[in-house]
C-alpha cells in the first residue's frame, strides 16, 4: 500500500524574500470514510534560513496510519524534505530540491522526489512560475510482476495581490495552477499514463490574522505538493478537496495556524470494491520567526 499524503505543512505562498530564520512545529489527525484504512495521525518540524539572495528549508514528518483489519501492520513513514531559493535580480526566484520517504510498507519505502522551479514575480503584485518533479517508487510492485514506477509531475501557475494592508478591508493574493501527472504505463495495470487538475488558493491579510481558502478539481496520483514537502504516495486516485486554514500573529515572531482539509480519492487495489472513500485532516502549527 502507498501512504496517503494530505497538503500538511503550510509554506507561505506569498512572500518577498527577508533575512532570519523560522521554525515550525505541528501535527493533526487523519480520518478515513470508506476506506480500508482507519485513523492516522502526524507530527513534523520545519526550519527555513533566509539571507538576502537565498533561501533554505528543511523538513521531516512522522507518520502513522492504522487500517480497519486489525491483521494489517499499522504504516509507520519518515519524510525528508530540503529546498534551495535563489533569487536572481529584483524579478526571478530559481528552486531546487528533493524529498525522501523511508517507510516499513512494501511498496512505499525508498521513494526518491527531486523538484526544480522558477517564478517571475513582480512585487507582491504578480507572479508567474513553472515548478517540475520527478519521483521514483523503486519498490512499487506493477501488474506485470515487475517493481518500479516513475512519476513526472510538471505544475504552471499564476498569481495576483491586490487590496492595501492597511485599509478596512485588508489585501488579499490569489493563485491558479494547473497540474500535469505523468507515470509509466503498465498493460493491464491500473494507474494511467496521465492525469489532469486544476485549483485555486486564495489568501486573505488584516491585522494579526492570515486566512486561506483553497480547493481542487480533476484527477491525481502519486502527487507533489506544498512546492515538494508533500508527497501523496498511497496508490490513491484524487478525485478534488479544499481547505480552510487561519493564523494569528501573536507577535513579530510568533503565530499559530489552524487548517482543516477534505479530499475524495478511489483506492488503486485490483480486487477492492471501495470506492468514493475520502479524507478529513485537522492540523495545528506552531512557527517562530528570529
Amino acid at each position: 500500500m502507498k501512504i496517503n499524503r494530505l497538503a500538511l505543512v503550510g509554506l507561505c505562498t506569498v512572500s518577498l524574500l527577508q533575512a532570519g530564520n523560522t521554525i515550525s512545529v505541528y501535527g493533526g489527525g487523519i480520518d478515513y470514510t470508506d476506506s480500508i484504512k482507519d485513523t492516522g495521525f502526524f507530527a513534523g518540524a520545519y526550519f527555513q534560513n533566509s539571507s538576502l539572495k537565498n533561501k533554505i528549508e528543511l523538513g521531516y514528518e512522522r507518520t502513522e496510519i492504522s487500517y480497519i483489519d486489525d491483521t494489517l501492520e499499522n504504516i509507520e513513514q519518515n519524510d525528508f524534505s530540503i529546498a534551495w531559493d535563489h533569487y536572481v535580480g529584483q524579478n526571478f526566484l530559481f528552486r531546487l530540491g528533493g524529498h525522501y520517504i523511508d517507510s516499513n510498507g512494501v511498496d512505499t519505502d525508498r521513494v526518491y522526489t527531486a523538484f526544480a522551479g522558477a517564478k517571475y514575480y513582480q512585487g507582491y503584485d504578480f507572479d508567474i512560475g513553472l515548478d517540475g518533479y520527478y519521483s521514483d517508487y523503486s519498490d512499487y510492485r506493477r501488474a506485470d510482476g515487475t517493481t518500479g514506477l516513475n512519476v513526472m509531475q510538471v505544475e504552471p501557475s499564476i498569481g495576483f495581490g491586490f487590496g492595501n494592508y492597511q485599509s478596512c478591508m485588508g489585501s488579499a493574493y490569489l493563485r491558479t495552477y494547473y497540474t500535469y501527472i505523468q507515470s509509466d504505463r503498465v498493460e493491464g495495470g491500473s494507474v494511467k499514463d496521465s492525469y489532469h487538475s486544476g485549483g485555486l488558493v486564495l489568501q486573505h491579510f488584516k491585522g494579526n490574522w492570515t486566512n486561506e481558502i483553497g480547493g481542487w478539481i480533476g484527477k491525481q496520483v502519486f502527487a507533489v505538493k506544498n512546492k515538494g514537502f508533500t508527497v501523496f504516495n498511497l496508490a490513491e486516485e484524487r478525485k478534488g478537496g479544499f481547505a480552510l486554514s487561519s493564523s494569528y500573529a501573536f507577535s513579530k515572531s510568533t503565530s499559530l495556524r489552524l487548517q482543516y482539509a477534505y479530499e475524495s480519492f478511489e483506492e488503486i487495489v485490483a480486487s477492492n470494491d471501495i470506492t468514493d472513500a475520502s479524507t478529513t485532516t485537522m492540523s495545528l502549527f506552531l512557527n517562530y520567526n528570529f
